[in-house]
């Protein structure tokens, strides 16, 4: 089954850049303002903790997400928002 994240960028200037890390990993790195994160199949090796980073010369901002995988079922929680 896809699964979709999401990472609402507001516009910036200069334009945000947004990083998708998994388990500690950098696994996407946009400069183009690309704001989610997509997979073809939820597997149990791509269950953990995922976090998207934006930010630019003004600042960065995380969101943190935890994905459990069940089967041929996953569930996604927003853990917090810095």
């Amino acid at each position: 089954m896809p699964f979709v994240m999401f990472c609402e960028v507001r516009d910036g200037y200069p334009l945000p850049w947004v990083t998708w890390i998994w388990n500690g990993q950098v696994i996407q790195n946009k400069t183009n303002g690309t704001t989610y994160l997509l997979r073809r199949h939820a597997t149990a090796e791509e269950a953990g903790n995922y976090t998207c980073k934006a930010g630019n010369m003004a600042g960065v901002t995380s969101v943190d997400y935890q994905l459990t995988v069940r089967g041929t079922h996953f569930n996604l929680e927003p853990i917090c928002l810095k």
